[in-house]
């Protein structure tokens, strides 16, 4: 019986161990906010006192948002925010309603997974940002009369178009602005409706992911505005694909964050052999 129990929780133990080594390890720092739009060059490393290194079965997340007001902030999550081995470009352009001003807003979010040192790093943001090339500030405004205010509203002009089964339907009774988002992956996934919500502003946004392990993307477009069937167009949102497309350099990529692993690696072996030198 002794020899029984012995086994089983010495299975346990074993079971606990290969769990811990085979779990996923991420940093989970404190958000960082800057008062100005940063850039590559200023993004500063975190200290050992605003991060904790969390073991766990989901993968890492870092993100980095230039937000509407001009300010910019970098958050670390751990969890499903974006597949793994995924990274996210998006471009937002937005004008508010009521004022008629116009501001930029992008992302950059990766994910991956690692079970040696954590991924999502301010490194390895860097090397994402600095393999994307967004389109320029004047592409992004040559669709600003798509989403301009307008005095009046009709809601009868807004699309009722959808091959996908988790459209809103159109209420044209509350409707407040005509709503377009397209998918192209595989397929292409339309939804075009309109939204009961009150709104404050009009609003396109592109965002597109890069698979790294494939080297496949999908992109996603979505349209709030109410210039009426101008909202619904395809050819906007072609358009859209086509001026405002997201360039990634998988090999610039993949280059950096090998060169990284393997100085990491011999900078290990070193501190590794002075420790043996020194017993």
């Amino acid at each position: 019986m002794i020899f029984i129990n012995y086994i089983y929780y010495s299975c346990i133990l074993l079971l606990f161990h290969i769990n811990y080594i085979w779990a996923y390890e991420c940093l989970l720092c404190a958000t960082k906010l800057f008062n100005y739009s940063i850039t590559t060059d200023d993004l500063p490393t975190p200290t050992e006192d605003d991060c904790n290194i969390i073991r766990g079965n989901h993968g890492c997340h870092i993100h980095i948002d230039w937000l509407h007001d001009g300010t910019s902030e970098v958050h670390y999550q751990i969890g499903p925010a974006l597949p793994d081995n995924k990274i996210l470009s998006g471009i937002e352009r937005q004008v508010i309603i009521n004022t008629g001003k116009y501001s930029t807003r992008k992302l950059v979010s990766y994910s991956c997974t690692s079970t040696k040192t954590a991924c999502n790093t301010i490194d390895r943001l860097k090397h994402a940002i600095n393999s994307i090339a967004f389109p320029t500030n004047e592409q992004i405004e040559q669709f600003d009369t798509l989403i301009r205010p307008t005095k009046n509203f009709n809601a009868s002009l807004c699309a009722q178009v959808s091959n996908t089964t988790h459209c809103p339907k159109l209420n044209l009774t509350d409707c407040q602005q005509c709503i377009s988002i397209v998918q192209y992956s595989e397929s292409t996934n339309t939804c075009r409706t309109c939204t009961n919500e009150e709104i404050q502003r009009n609003y396109f946004l592109y965002s597109t992911t890069f698979d790294i392990d494939s080297k496949n993307q999908s992109e996603e477009i979505r349209i709030g505005c109410r210039n009426g069937y101008m909202c619904s167009l395809l050819v906007d949102t072609e358009r859209i694909k086509q001026i405002l497309v997201t360039k990634f350099n998988f090999t610039t990529f993949n280059t950096s964050i090998a060169t990284t692993t393997k100085s990491t690696n011999i900078l290990f072996c070193i501190i590794i052999c002075i420790q043996l030198l020194l017993k």
